[in-house]
């Protein structure tokens, strides 16, 4: 664990590890270790996204909505896109990165679709002091991950499973948000009760946990960033200095962590 802190600290990131006996004292946590790390945050993501997409507008990015890439064809010079309108587009780069939804033609052997629920309880309910400063993910299999929000609610979620369409049956929401609820309240003691919300959702993941960034294979000036996983922010942030740099004529030396293969 040593090694780990000194690996993190090289790379700026203060963390520090936990035995037992230190997060059941300061945690009251059953669990052999853990990592503790100052770098996490947690946002909005419907306030997150619509200040990025007024920041991108400020500078000139015209935003279309309603409207749905059919088809393209690209070539050394430009790509058309069709939309479900029967309107084609011209551009000189294409960047696909519309999260979990993508066409037919984009379809990749090493991304598959799996399903995922979360749960959230009632405002203010009774919790530990120290979870207001902290994000949890725990590294198990299925994972949990919890954290409060600013009226006091406790969110948790996980219990994937690898099946593209069970997210969408409403007897397994509700089996999926008792177990999220015993599962907290098992590590934490929290009683969540009757959660005030339940969701449940699909997202892609590849063998390796990694996304594929880059130049679409087999097409000019098209690029893509897919198979992401739950950590959507962090490598959104990677895919757009890969694919900035490779639309500038410059290849970005991390690029090749994320190919499509």
């Amino acid at each position: 664990m040593r090694f780990r802190e000194e690996v993190h600290k090289k790379a700026g990131i203060v963390s520090r590890f936990l035995d037992a006996s230190e997060i059941r004292e300061t945690h009251g946590i059953d669990r052999t270790g853990a990592i503790d790390s100052s770098i996490s945050a947690s946002a909005n993501p419907a306030q997150l996204t619509a200040g990025i997409l007024n920041h991108v507008c400020d500078k000139g990015v015209e935003i279309v909505g309603r409207t749905e890439v059919k088809d393209f064809r690209s070539s050394a010079d430009e790509v058309v896109i069709s939309t479900s309108d029967g309107d084609l587009l011209t551009a000189r780069h294409l960047v696909f990165c519309t999260g979990y939804e993508f066409l037919n033609s984009l379809e990749h052997k090493n991304q598959s679709m799996i399903s995922t629920w979360a749960i959230a309880s009632k405002p203010r309910l009774n919790r530990p002091g120290w979870l207001d400063s902290y994000l949890v993910w725990e590294g198990s299999d299925p994972y949990l991950y919890f954290r409060t929000s600013p009226d006091g609610r406790v969110i948790v979620g996980g219990e994937d499973e690898e099946t593209e369409n069970t997210f969408q049956n409403n007897l397994k929401a509700h089996t999926k948000a008792r177990r999220l609820a015993e599962k907290l309240g098992d590590l934490t003691g929290i009683k969540i009760g009757n959660p005030d919300f339940v969701w449940s959702a699909a997202f892609g993941t590849t063998p390796n946990g990694l996304p594929m960034i880059g130049a679409l294979p087999g097409h000019s000036n098209v690029y893509a960033t897919m198979g992401f996983g739950g950590n959507g922010i962090t490598f959104s942030q990677i895919a757009a200095s890969i694919i900035a740099g490779e639309i500038a004529g410059h290849r970005d030396p991390d690029a090749e962590l994320f190919p499509f293969q």
